[in-house]
């Protein structure tokens, strides 16, 4: 699967767990760490209030960002280990990568 192709699966998975019309931003956070992946997902309506999804991302989603992990970070190079995925209407998407610490030592 290339890089692509994971950022398309993520934000159709996003997209189709969303209210038709009545929101301005959506995330997914996910963390990825020694072959393990963990999501939350949210989105924030026209009120801008943030309201939690109950997206179910199963293996095959896990198994995306943990390859897409894998990819990015080969050669030691580009360390992330959790993903925010950033979708806006019109199917415009922005994804930033950071190092998180406390899901390394297991706190989260």
């Amino acid at each position: 699967m290339t890089v692509s192709e994971i950022y398309n699966m993520l934000g159709s998975k996003l997209k189709e767990s969303l209210p038709s019309d009545k929101w301005k931003s959506a995330y997914i956070e996910s963390w990825a760490s020694q072959g393990h992946a963990m999501f939350t997902s949210y989105y924030y309506d026209l009120n801008n209030e943030k309201i939690n999804l109950s997206v179910r991302f199963g293996y095959e989603y896990a198994k995306a960002v943990i390859n897409l992990n894998s990819i990015m970070t080969e050669g030691g190079h580009n360390k992330w280990n959790k993903l925010l995925y950033e979708l806006k209407p019109g199917d415009k998407f922005n994804i930033k990568f950071s190092w998180d610490q406390e899901y390394e030592d297991g706190k989260r």
